[in-house]
């Protein structure tokens, strides 16, 4: 990877996965085609028995670190790869789902405005299991962070077009790993606790779903 320029904020992405070998190829070509200098990309892969592996090891150059092992569930992947994050800004991004153009840029812009937000929330696509847009989002574009709405249960973060700044993550104490569902809600209720979340107003993301996943079901 390239050394973090000043004027780039360096970002970590974190990849969990398992059995996405047919999606997980779009995922990491997304992230690598923001063409962003200061990246970190790291993989953790559950253990996965299909043709993911091998697609992984096509992109070994372009990947910081990456392993394939039996875990204990989604939020154990995630939070192995947050805590090898080196970056001031840092996210996940399931294997199955996949960045927008331009999505890295976008997202700075605000974070040099507002470097001290415990997040960055943006708009995004949800997606078929084809990838063919379905709708967006937040289909007035309108983002606003509303804390009591999130602890009453209303889910209106898109969790791939979300960043976290860093210095507040490792501060909490990073995921709820005994949470299977909902884990990203209690995040983004715990770091909102320690400063104002920022929105993005830009595409950042699109959200697959499709039968399998935990969104659909």
């Amino acid at each position: 990877m390239n050394q973090q320029s000043k004027e780039e904020p360096k970002i970590s992405i974190v990849v969990p996965s398992l059995n996405q070998g047919q999606y997980i190829r779009q995922c990491i070509e997304s992230i690598l085609s923001q063409k962003y200098a200061a990246l970190e990309l790291i993989v953790i892969d559950g253990g996965s028995e299909d043709n993911s592996v091998e697609i992984i090891r096509e992109y070994e150059n372009d990947i910081t670190y990456w392993v394939s092992e039996s875990d204990a569930g989604q939020s154990n992947a995630i939070n192995k790869g947050f805590k090898r994050a080196t970056g001031t800004i840092v996210a996940w991004l399931n294997s199955d789902d996949f960045y927008l153009e331009n999505a890295f840029s976008n997202l700075v812009k605000v974070y040099r405005r507002c470097p001290e937000a415990s997040f960055y929330f943006g708009n995004g696509f949800r997606v078929d299991g084809n990838g063919v847009r379905k709708d967006s989002f937040f289909r007035n574009g309108c983002l606003v962070f509303d804390r009591e709405a999130l602890l009453y249960g209303l889910n209106y973060i898109l969790q791939p077009s979300t960043f976290i700044n860093a210095a507040y993550l490792r501060k909490i104490g990073y995921l709820d790993e005994s949470l299977h569902y909902g884990m990203d809600s209690d995040l983004w209720m715990r770091l909102s606790g320690e400063s104002s979340p920022e929105p993005v107003s830009f595409y950042l993301a699109a959200s697959r779903e499709y039968g399998e996943t935990k969104t659909s079901t």
